[in-house]
């Protein structure tokens, strides 16, 4: 991985934590005082539920393909993290 793409995807990463965490703080104030009879509220939380999961699954995908069929050269791995 060169400085570029090392960039990209860091962007790409920090991107989508921050939505990530976007979406946990809604899912966290829709569900306050939630009752089991608010169904609108229901549905509100199980749509941010969803959001929250569809941010966390591209998250993995843009982690996958950055690293697909790369990760077995171990040596190359403290270039990553530095």
């Amino acid at each position: 991985m060169d400085a570029r793409q090392l960039a990209v995807f860091t962007a790409d990463v920090q991107f989508q934590m921050q939505l990530i965490q976007q979406v946990a703080q809604l899912v966290e104030l829709r569900a306050q005082g939630l009752q089991r009879e608010d169904a609108a509220r229901l549905e509100s939380v199980a749509y941010q539920i969803h959001n929250f999961y569809n941010a966390v699954e591209d998250l993995l995908k843009t982690t996958a393909v950055q690293f697909e069929n790369q990760i077995t050269d171990t040596s190359r791995w403290h270039q990553l993290i530095l």
